[in-house]
Formats: C-alpha cells, sequence, structure tokens
C-alpha cells in the first residue's frame, strides 16, 4: 500500500517501518528486518548470507501454497523460526487449530 502508514520510507522496506515505528530493539528482529530488506529491494545492503537461503525457502512456500491463507501462515512460522534461531525474545502468540485425535498409539516426540 503506496499511501499506507506502514509501506516503505525513504530506503527502508515495510517491515524495517514497522521495526522502527514500534520501537522494536530486539536483535533478532532487527536482524531480521536486514534479511527482508535485502529480499524486498535487492540492493544487498547489508548482504546477510543467510537471505539467499531464505528467498529460495519464501520461493518454494509461494510454489506449494496457492491459498493465500495457507501461503502466510506457512510463511509467518517459517520468519518466527528463524527469528526464533537468531535468539529472539519476542514472541507473538498465534490461535493453533486443534489436530484431529487419531485412535492410534503415538510414539513420543523427542
Amino acid at each position: 500500500m503506496y499511501d499506507g502508514e506502514f509501506t516503505h520510507h525513504g530506503s527502508q522496506c515495510t517491515f524495517e517501518t514497522l521495526i522502527q515505528r514500534f520501537g522494536l530493539d530486539d536483535p533478532a528482529l532487527v536482524r531480521l528486518s536486514h534479511i527482508v530488506h535485502d529480499l524486498d529491494i535487492t540492493d544487498a545492503r547489508y548482504g546477510l548470507p543467510e537471505a539467499v537461503a531464505v528467498g529460495h525457502l519464501v520461493d518454494g512456500l509461494r510454489q506449494v501454497h496457492a491459498d493465500d491463507h495457507a501461503l502466510l501462515a506457512q510463511g509467518i512460522a517459517l520468519f518466527e523460526a528463524l527469528a526464533r534461531s537468531f535468539g529472539s525474545a519476542t514472541h507473538v502468540p498465534r490461535t493453533r487449530h486443534p489436530r484431529k485425535q487419531s485412535s492410534k498409539k503415538s510414539r513420543p516426540r523427542l
């Protein structure tokens, strides 16, 4: 949305604008915003090595999920996992849909 409050501002991508607007200073989110910047603006300003792999993952998700809601859910999970791998303390709880209970016994997850 070019006329919206949350859009590109100057040389910042929308995610960087959101980080700045809400005063988020979590180092993991800032690092994530640098990856998003390089993927969105394509100027390689930050040059983080994981940006290329994240770009491939996003492209793959687009190919797998034609439904926007499914794509959004998987994208959120991907970026939340990435932020957590960077040590993010920020977490916004999401509503999960309950899984159907199986009558089979399942092995405990490790």
